[in-house]
């Protein structure tokens, strides 16, 4: 967004993932260190020394955690809608690769200079619809469709979440990077990284959008395949059969919410239970700890959205816990929040609108009864559409948690999360 606003050449050169650890014989990354922290079983000694353990080793170096969380997510969406340099986003922090697509990142954006060659020129309602599909293959981090929508804004191109509904259901998930898989991002650039990726994609991406490179993206994407199918695997025999995230609606949610597929096991793709009603991330992280939620429960967090957090916060120290605690699957999280790009389990966020607007959220009560169906991409309040009318029409707007400063700005003028969250500037 800097460099659309700016109207200068640009290039993005990520870090690159970070290498990956072992512990007890198996890779170890950084969302089980959450889990665990999170689900505060320090009393077991063998738990606190596993904490201890992953805290001295998980993060070996520099780089993103090595796992499908937002920083790889984000790295392989700027490659893959055209604002980085072919086969560059998956390379380790410390291999000497990263060294040399430094060095050709810095020539090329000098020969952009020269060809005034700027972001605008670039990006398109293609390059952003590759960047849905990616999105939807790797099953990756929730926070892109923020990113893709506010980018689309900033450039004025008309894109919602009926795009990515409908590229969800046309694109499978092709890629077992944790958390969708067992697999790292490392494993993932020896597969052939996002060329790779883009090649077993070609039926579905737009070939003509263009990157940085001067090449197009069917250019970039010829004849590179998989070259390791328990890593990177095909479409004709993914891992799963629809897109790793998925828009939902229903009238919690009547402008959308979203929904990380990938990690929510069968048996809870359909939910039904009793709402446990709380403000904040931290009062519900605190019920959970406490041991007052209970299986079948859906912890409503509001409160958490752009304007209300203000900023969106992410629902880590929730979600972690119920999965540190063996709950992931079995309470359901629903939230006008965000989630980080670690989270598992059962979880719908974004729900838009907010509650600090007014948003049906606002007014669920504790105990209401609340399902979710994935499959049928609803999320309802069991009440007659006049009871929660009858409720919002009383409903008084709460005063703004953040009055002054950015998080100011944040609480007035923040868009919604359907339309990206980003500070409405057009105010």
């Amino acid at each position: 967004i800097g460099g659309i606003r700016s109207g200068l050449p640009s290039i993005f050169l990520s870090g690159g993932p970070q290498l990956v650890t072992s512990f007890e014989g198996r890779k170890a990354v950084m969302s089980e260190l959450d889990q665990l922290v999170f689900g505060s079983q320090y009393g077991e000694a063998d738990i606190s020394e596993k904490i201890r353990y992953l805290e001295d080793n998980v993060c070996p170096g520099p780089g993103a955690c090595s796992l499908m969380g937002t920083a790889n997510t984000m790295q392989i969406l700027a490659e893959g809608i055209g604002m980085s340099l072919p086969g560059s986003a998956t390379v380790p922090a410390v291999y000497a690769e990263k060294e040399r697509f430094a060095t050709r990142t810095g020539r090329r954006i000098v020969e952009m200079v020269k060809q005034d060659m700027t972001p605008e020129k670039i990006l398109s309602r293609e390059n952003l619809l590759n960047g849905i599909i990616l999105t939807m293959a790797i099953a990756g981090s929730t926070n892109a469709v923020l990113h893709l929508l506010s980018l689309a804004r900033e450039l004025d191109i008309d894109l919602s979440l009926d795009d990515f509904d409908r590229i969800s259901g046309e694109v499978p998930v092709i890629s077992r990077v944790i958390p969708t898989g067992k697999a790292t991002v490392i494993d993932l650039h020896h597969a052939g990284g996002v060329p790779a990726i883009m090649g077993e994609l070609r039926d579905h991406l737009h070939h003509e959008a263009l990157s940085v490179s001067g090449l197009t993206a069917g250019e970039i994407m010829e004849g590179k395949r998989s070259r390791d199918p328990s890593v990177l695997t095909t479409v004709e025999d993914p891992v799963l059969s629809s897109g790793g995230i998925a828009v939902i609606r229903g009238n919690l949610a009547p402008d959308g919410a979203i929904c990380r597929t990938s990690t929510i096991s069968d048996g809870a793709l359909r939910f039904r239970g009793p709402a446990r009603v709380f403000d904040s991330d931290e009062e519900a992280h605190a019920a959970v700890v406490s041991g007052s939620i209970r299986k079948g429960d859906v912890v409503v967090i509001r409160r958490e959205g752009p304007r209300g957090a203000p900023g969106m916060r992410e629902m880590m120290m929730t979600t972690d816990a119920l999965v540190g605690l063996g709950m992931g699957q079995d309470v359901f999280v629903v939230t006008d929040g965000r989630f980080s790009g670690f989270t598992e389990g059962a979880a719908v966020g974004h729900l838009s609108p907010e509650a600090d607007v007014g948003g049906p959220i606002a007014v669920v009560e504790e105990g209401d009864i609340i399902s979710v169906d994935i499959p049928g991409r609803r999320v309802d309040l069991e009440l007659p559409e006049e009871e929660i009318n009858r409720r919002l029409s009383r409903w008084i707007q709460p005063e703004c948690k953040s009055k002054r400063g950015i998080l100011g700005l944040c609480s007035r003028t923040a868009l919604q999360a359907h339309l990206g969250a980003m500070l409405d500037d057009r105010v």
